[in-house]
């Protein structure tokens, strides 16, 4: 693996004899492919200080900020760019549409058997939402349960397939987590936080759920997700730091099932 140590990308990638660059630029959440631009180097620039998308238009001749006009911007997410360090990948929160059409992504046409077909509707010119497909995270092919179990099997045996593997998924990430402890590999996150010590972990905890409250406050679903999910994994790393196994966690619900909120709270 190779590392750079006080570069900035603008003096890592190369730019063609124009001073341009091709940028992908992706749906951080859904990973759809939005659309496709250049970028010369202030552009790239612009684009890493102040964190939404810059573009150099070719038939402008100029700099331009996704959505300065239509309100459209991309918050960047992630900067990634190819092994041969010409093309730049943007994985973005996209505002509204991508495309100067009103679709969702400037793809939005498919060839097929000399066909060609629109796979995406127009939306609204006034919308400005940020979408999370959660179809794309919840399993939908669910295997068919029986509506009645014989007699003899309670309740409890009737298990949900797709909700057995959403906890295997946590149950996965809590034994990387572990492993990430017990190895310390360098340039992991997640060595870094247990290095740092339980003050850091609480604080980066404190940083997330406070994140986490934001997003409730703006009612944007897809900032909720993330911020959610930023906040459950530095839980698991503070419980991991512990050595508190997550199960633990799920056998303390377990037993709060049978109880009123009201009559736990009194028992403690």
């Amino acid at each position: 693996m190779r590392y750079y140590k006080n570069m900035e990308l603008s003096q890592i990638i190369k730019f063609d004899k124009d001073g341009l660059v091709p940028v992908i630029t992706q749906d951080f959440y859904n990973k759809d492919v939005l659309m496709f631009a250049y970028a010369n180097k202030e552009a790239l620039q612009k684009t890493i200080q102040t964190g939404y998308a810059h573009y150099f238009s070719r038939s402008r001749k100029k700099l331009w900020k996704k959505g300065e006009e239509s309100g459209n911007v991309q918050k960047i997410k992630q900067i990634l760019f190819d092994c041969d360090e010409d093309c730049i990948l943007y994985k973005v929160e996209q505002v509204g549409c991508a495309c100067h059409t009103f679709h969702r992504s400037c793809f939005y046409r498919e060839y097929f058997r000399n066909q060609i077909i629109e796979i995406q509707p127009q939306l609204d010119k006034n919308f400005k939402e940020t979408i999370y497909n959660v179809e794309n995270v919840i399993v939908s092919d669910r295997k068919e349960l029986p509506t009645k179990c014989h007699s003899e099997q309670s309740e409890e045996s009737q298990v949900d397939p797709s909700l057995a593997l959403r906890m295997t998924i946590l149950d996965e990430l809590y034994k990387t987590i572990l492993q990430r402890k017990k190895d310390m590999p360098q340039n992991s996150y997640t060595a870094k936080l247990f290095s740092d010590g339980l003050e850091k972990i609480a604080k980066k905890l404190n940083e997330e759920t406070l994140e986490f409250l934001f997003a409730l406050k703006e009612n944007d679903t897809s900032h909720i997700i993330y911020e959610a999910s930023d906040c459950l994994y530095h839980l698991l790393v503070a419980l991991a730091y512990k050595e508190i196994p997550f199960d633990a966690i799920l056998e303390e619900l377990k037993r709060r099932r049978n109880f009123s909120g009201e009559f736990e709270k009194k028992t403690r």
